[in-house]
């Protein structure tokens, strides 16, 4: 969809990001826990939207 290049620039910088210790999700940063939240389930998601 995006072309290969694209898609081979974006892959780079996921792998380059892979390496940063500053980018990787810990428990202590995950979004659950910064944000006070639980992720729903899929069902729940779905009935959300009127699946």
């Amino acid at each position: 969809m995006l072309g290969e290049q694209a898609t081979a620039a974006i892959a780079d910088m996921y792998r380059a990001l892979g390496t940063q210790p500053d980018h990787s999700i810990t428990a202590e940063r995950c979004a659950q826990k910064l944000l006070g939240v639980t992720p729903r389930t899929t069902s729940e998601w779905l009935a959300g939207i009127d699946l």
